[in-house]
Protein backbone atom coordinates (compact mmCIF):
# COMPACT_ATOMS: atom_id res chain seq x y z
CA UNK A 1 0.00 0.00 0.00
CA UNK A 2 1.43 3.37 -0.95
CA UNK A 3 0.38 6.86 -1.76
CA UNK A 4 1.45 8.39 -5.05
CA UNK A 5 0.79 11.51 -7.07
CA UNK A 6 -2.82 12.45 -7.30
CA UNK A 7 -4.34 11.03 -10.47
CA UNK A 8 -7.80 10.07 -11.50
CA UNK A 9 -10.17 10.05 -8.60
CA UNK A 10 -10.57 6.58 -7.08
CA UNK A 11 -14.00 5.24 -6.13
CA UNK A 12 -14.54 5.72 -2.41
CA UNK A 13 -15.36 2.92 -0.02
CA UNK A 14 -19.00 2.75 0.97
CA UNK A 15 -20.06 3.93 4.40
CA UNK A 16 -22.43 0.96 4.62
CA UNK A 17 -19.50 -1.46 4.83
CA UNK A 18 -19.19 -3.40 8.13
CA UNK A 19 -15.53 -2.40 8.22
CA UNK A 20 -15.00 0.18 11.02
CA UNK A 21 -15.04 3.82 10.00
CA UNK A 22 -11.44 4.50 11.07
CA UNK A 23 -10.20 1.58 8.95
CA UNK A 24 -12.18 2.83 5.94
CA UNK A 25 -10.84 6.37 6.40
CA UNK A 26 -7.26 5.16 6.82
CA UNK A 27 -7.38 3.07 3.65
CA UNK A 28 -9.12 5.83 1.68
CA UNK A 29 -6.51 8.40 2.65
CA UNK A 30 -3.30 6.37 2.47
CA UNK A 31 -3.85 3.25 0.39
CA UNK A 32 -6.49 3.26 -2.36
CA UNK A 33 -4.44 5.52 -4.66
CA UNK A 34 -2.28 2.51 -5.38
CA UNK A 35 -4.62 -0.28 -4.32
CA UNK A 36 -7.91 1.00 -5.67
CA UNK A 37 -10.20 -0.49 -8.27
CA UNK A 38 -8.26 0.97 -11.24
CA UNK A 39 -5.20 -1.20 -11.93
CA UNK A 40 -4.46 -2.02 -8.27
CA UNK A 41 -0.85 -2.78 -7.51
CA UNK A 42 -0.11 -6.32 -6.39
CA UNK A 43 -3.62 -7.26 -7.53
CA UNK A 44 -4.89 -6.02 -4.16
CA UNK A 45 -8.04 -3.93 -4.58
CA UNK A 46 -8.76 -2.47 -1.14
CA UNK A 47 -11.85 -0.62 -2.36
CA UNK A 48 -13.53 -3.89 -3.33
CA UNK A 49 -12.19 -5.56 -0.17
CA UNK A 50 -13.83 -2.98 2.09
CA UNK A 51 -17.06 -2.82 0.12
CA UNK A 52 -17.46 -6.60 0.22
CA UNK A 53 -17.04 -6.51 3.98
CA UNK A 54 -16.50 -10.29 4.16
CA UNK A 55 -13.87 -10.41 6.87
CA UNK A 56 -13.71 -14.19 7.25
CA UNK A 57 -13.66 -15.01 3.53
CA UNK A 58 -11.03 -12.33 2.85
CA UNK A 59 -9.04 -12.98 6.01
CA UNK A 60 -5.71 -13.53 4.23
CA UNK A 61 -6.01 -10.13 2.51
CA UNK A 62 -6.90 -8.40 5.76
CA UNK A 63 -4.04 -10.13 7.57
CA UNK A 64 -1.72 -8.84 4.86
CA UNK A 65 -2.99 -5.29 5.43
CA UNK A 66 -2.40 -5.65 9.17
CA UNK A 67 1.14 -6.96 8.71
CA UNK A 68 2.18 -4.38 6.11
CA UNK A 69 0.87 -1.40 8.08
CA UNK A 70 2.14 -2.75 11.41
CA UNK A 71 5.65 -3.27 10.03
CA UNK A 72 5.57 0.22 8.47
CA UNK A 73 6.39 -1.23 5.07
CA UNK A 74 3.24 0.38 3.73
CA UNK A 75 2.54 3.03 2.74
CA UNK A 76 6.10 3.67 1.51
CA UNK A 77 5.68 7.28 0.44
CA UNK A 78 4.23 10.46 1.89
CA UNK A 79 1.79 11.33 3.14
CA UNK A 80 2.51 8.78 5.90
CA UNK A 81 0.19 7.92 8.76
CA UNK A 82 1.19 8.82 12.27
CA UNK A 83 2.16 6.16 14.79
CA UNK A 84 -1.16 6.74 16.55
CA UNK A 85 -3.09 6.17 13.34
CA UNK A 86 -1.21 2.93 12.69
CA UNK A 87 -1.88 1.70 16.22
CA UNK A 88 -5.58 2.52 15.95
CA UNK A 89 -5.84 0.68 12.63
CA UNK A 90 -4.19 -2.39 14.12
CA UNK A 91 -6.51 -2.31 17.13
CA UNK A 92 -9.58 -1.95 14.95
CA UNK A 93 -8.58 -4.81 12.63
CA UNK A 94 -7.67 -7.07 15.56
CA UNK A 95 -11.04 -6.34 17.19
CA UNK A 96 -12.71 -7.03 13.84
CA UNK A 97 -11.00 -10.43 13.55
CA UNK A 98 -12.01 -11.35 17.09
CA UNK A 99 -15.66 -10.48 16.42
CA UNK A 100 -16.01 -13.08 13.68
CA UNK A 101 -17.73 -16.35 14.59
CA UNK A 102 -15.11 -18.59 13.05
CA UNK A 103 -17.05 -21.74 13.96
CA UNK A 104 -19.61 -20.81 11.30
CA UNK A 105 -16.86 -20.65 8.70
CA UNK A 106 -15.93 -24.34 8.79
CA UNK A 107 -15.26 -25.68 5.35
CA UNK A 108 -15.50 -29.46 5.40
CA UNK A 109 -13.38 -31.26 2.85
CA UNK A 110 -11.44 -34.41 2.18
CA UNK A 111 -8.23 -34.89 4.15
CA UNK A 112 -6.33 -38.11 3.53
CA UNK A 113 -5.39 -40.07 6.63
CA UNK A 114 -1.94 -41.23 5.49
CA UNK A 115 -0.47 -44.64 6.15
CA UNK A 116 3.17 -45.18 6.99
CA UNK A 117 5.54 -45.30 4.08
CA UNK A 118 6.85 -48.79 3.31
CA UNK A 119 10.21 -47.81 4.78
CA UNK A 120 8.56 -46.49 7.95
CA UNK A 121 6.47 -49.65 8.29
CA UNK A 122 9.49 -51.97 8.20
CA UNK A 123 11.44 -49.66 10.53
CA UNK A 124 8.54 -49.86 12.98
CA UNK A 125 8.51 -53.65 12.80
CA UNK A 126 12.24 -53.78 13.49
CA UNK A 127 11.85 -51.44 16.46
CA UNK A 128 9.01 -53.49 17.93
CA UNK A 129 10.64 -56.88 17.36
CA UNK A 130 14.18 -55.77 18.14
CA UNK A 131 15.62 -57.61 15.15
CA UNK A 132 16.85 -56.57 11.71
CA UNK A 133 14.44 -57.79 9.01
CA UNK A 134 16.29 -57.54 5.69
CA UNK A 135 14.16 -60.26 4.06
CA UNK A 136 10.95 -58.41 4.90
CA UNK A 137 12.39 -55.08 3.80
CA UNK A 138 13.07 -56.59 0.39
CA UNK A 139 9.38 -57.37 -0.09
CA UNK A 140 8.40 -53.71 -0.31
CA UNK A 141 9.24 -51.47 -3.22
CA UNK A 142 9.89 -47.75 -2.59
CA UNK A 143 6.80 -45.56 -2.37
CA UNK A 144 6.17 -43.44 -5.43
CA UNK A 145 6.32 -39.66 -5.21
CA UNK A 146 3.09 -37.70 -4.92
CA UNK A 147 2.21 -34.41 -6.57
CA UNK A 148 4.61 -32.64 -4.21
CA UNK A 149 7.50 -34.72 -5.52
CA UNK A 150 8.08 -36.42 -2.15
CA UNK A 151 7.32 -40.03 -1.19
CA UNK A 152 5.75 -38.76 2.06
CA UNK A 153 2.96 -36.91 0.23
CA UNK A 154 -0.11 -37.82 2.34
CA UNK A 155 -2.46 -37.87 -0.65
CA UNK A 156 -0.34 -40.64 -2.20
CA UNK A 157 -0.15 -42.69 1.00
CA UNK A 158 -3.52 -44.45 0.84
CA UNK A 159 -3.97 -48.08 1.83
CA UNK A 160 -5.08 -50.61 -0.78
CA UNK A 161 -6.35 -54.13 0.00
CA UNK A 162 -3.27 -55.61 -1.66
CA UNK A 163 -0.91 -53.54 0.45
CA UNK A 164 -2.88 -54.39 3.59
CA UNK A 165 -2.35 -58.11 2.85
CA UNK A 166 1.38 -57.48 2.45
CA UNK A 167 1.42 -55.67 5.81
CA UNK A 168 -0.23 -58.65 7.52
CA UNK A 169 2.16 -61.11 5.88
CA UNK A 170 5.16 -58.99 6.88
CA UNK A 171 3.95 -58.76 10.48
CA UNK A 172 3.52 -62.55 10.68
CA UNK A 173 6.99 -63.09 9.24
CA UNK A 174 8.46 -60.64 11.76
CA UNK A 175 6.84 -62.51 14.64
CA UNK A 176 8.12 -65.81 13.26
CA UNK A 177 11.64 -64.36 13.14
CA UNK A 178 11.39 -63.13 16.73
CA UNK A 179 9.75 -66.16 18.34
CA UNK A 180 10.67 -68.98 15.92
CA UNK A 181 8.19 -71.43 17.44
CA UNK A 182 8.60 -73.82 14.52
CA UNK A 183 12.39 -73.93 14.71
CA UNK A 184 14.42 -76.09 17.04
CA UNK A 185 16.95 -74.26 19.25
CA UNK A 186 20.41 -73.99 17.79
CA UNK A 187 22.89 -75.78 20.03
CA UNK A 188 26.67 -75.41 19.91
CA UNK A 189 28.72 -77.62 22.20
CA UNK A 190 32.25 -76.54 23.09
CA UNK A 191 34.61 -78.90 24.91
CA UNK A 192 37.27 -77.14 26.93
CA UNK A 193 40.04 -79.49 25.87
CA UNK A 194 39.36 -78.56 22.22
CA UNK A 195 39.18 -74.79 22.79
CA UNK A 196 42.04 -72.35 22.48
CA UNK A 197 43.96 -71.64 25.67
CA UNK A 198 45.68 -68.33 26.47
CA UNK A 199 48.42 -70.17 28.37
CA UNK A 200 49.98 -72.35 25.69
CA UNK A 201 52.00 -74.32 28.25
CA UNK A 202 48.85 -75.65 29.89
CA UNK A 203 47.24 -78.91 28.85
CA UNK A 204 43.91 -80.51 29.81
CA UNK A 205 43.98 -82.64 32.96
CA UNK A 206 41.81 -85.35 34.42
CA UNK A 207 40.94 -83.86 37.75
CA UNK A 208 38.75 -86.81 38.72
CA UNK A 209 37.12 -89.74 37.04
CA UNK A 210 34.13 -87.72 35.87
CA UNK A 211 35.91 -84.48 35.00
CA UNK A 212 38.53 -83.84 32.34
CA UNK A 213 39.55 -80.37 31.22
CA UNK A 214 41.62 -77.32 31.94
CA UNK A 215 42.31 -76.00 35.43
CA UNK A 216 42.16 -72.18 35.33
CA UNK A 217 43.90 -71.19 38.51
CA UNK A 218 46.19 -68.25 37.84
CA UNK A 219 46.61 -64.96 36.02
CA UNK A 220 44.57 -64.30 32.93
CA UNK A 221 44.14 -67.95 32.02
CA UNK A 222 41.07 -68.34 29.83
CA UNK A 223 39.55 -70.52 27.13
CA UNK A 224 38.16 -69.02 23.93
CA UNK A 225 36.59 -70.04 20.66
CA UNK A 226 35.00 -68.30 17.67
CA UNK A 227 31.29 -69.05 17.35
CA UNK A 228 28.86 -68.12 14.57
CA UNK A 229 25.58 -66.66 15.88
CA UNK A 230 22.96 -66.90 13.09
CA UNK A 231 20.50 -64.40 14.59
CA UNK A 232 20.46 -61.40 16.82
CA UNK A 233 18.82 -62.46 20.08
CA UNK A 234 19.21 -63.67 23.65
CA UNK A 235 21.39 -66.77 23.91
CA UNK A 236 21.70 -69.16 26.80
CA UNK A 237 25.25 -70.07 27.80
CA UNK A 238 25.73 -73.20 29.91
CA UNK A 239 29.04 -74.06 31.50
CA UNK A 240 29.95 -77.21 33.44
CA UNK A 241 32.52 -76.34 36.03
CA UNK A 242 33.78 -77.12 39.52
CA UNK A 243 36.05 -75.54 42.10
CA UNK A 244 39.37 -77.20 42.88
CA UNK A 245 39.18 -76.01 46.46
CA UNK A 246 37.88 -72.65 47.57
CA UNK A 247 34.73 -71.23 45.92
CA UNK A 248 35.50 -69.55 42.63
CA UNK A 249 33.72 -67.91 39.67
CA UNK A 250 33.75 -68.12 35.89
CA UNK A 251 33.51 -64.91 33.83
CA UNK A 252 31.99 -64.81 30.34
CA UNK A 253 33.26 -62.38 27.69
CA UNK A 254 31.99 -61.85 24.15
CA UNK A 255 34.55 -60.19 21.90
CA UNK A 256 36.58 -59.32 25.03
CA UNK A 257 33.56 -57.52 26.54
CA UNK A 258 32.38 -58.65 29.97
CA UNK A 259 28.87 -60.16 29.89
CA UNK A 260 28.49 -61.79 33.29
CA UNK A 261 29.86 -64.38 35.67
CA UNK A 262 28.70 -67.45 37.57
CA UNK A 263 29.81 -68.64 40.96
CA UNK A 264 31.16 -72.18 41.32
CA UNK A 265 31.25 -72.90 45.05
CA UNK A 266 31.30 -76.67 44.88
CA UNK A 267 34.14 -79.09 44.17
CA UNK A 268 31.58 -81.29 42.41
CA UNK A 269 30.97 -80.52 38.73
CA UNK A 270 27.72 -78.64 38.14
CA UNK A 271 26.04 -76.77 35.29
CA UNK A 272 25.66 -73.00 35.45
CA UNK A 273 23.62 -70.77 33.11
CA UNK A 274 23.94 -67.22 31.79
CA UNK A 275 21.52 -65.53 29.37
CA UNK A 276 23.16 -62.88 27.20
CA UNK A 277 21.95 -60.82 24.18
CA UNK A 278 24.27 -61.26 21.19
CA UNK A 279 24.29 -59.68 17.74
CA UNK A 280 24.27 -61.92 14.68
CA UNK A 281 27.66 -62.80 13.25
CA UNK A 282 30.96 -64.38 14.24
CA UNK A 283 32.02 -63.64 17.83
CA UNK A 284 34.75 -64.70 20.19
CA UNK A 285 33.39 -66.52 23.27
CA UNK A 286 35.77 -66.54 26.20
CA UNK A 287 35.58 -68.01 29.74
Amino acid sequence: MSAGPAGAEQPAVRAASPVPQHVRAFLQRYCVRCHGSKRPRGELDLTALVNRGRIAEDFEHWRRVLQQVGSEEMPPEEPLPTAAERQQLMRELTRLFESVDWTRMARPGHVTLPRLTNREYVNTLEDLIGLPLPAIRGRFSPDGAGESGFDTDRDALFLTPTLMDKYFEAAESALDAAIALEQKPIRVRLESEKMFMTETRETPKRVRDDFFGYVLNRGQMSLYESVAFPFRGVYEFRIRAASTGNPTAAMLQIDAEYKGSVASPSTHPAEYVLKVPVEAGMHSVQW
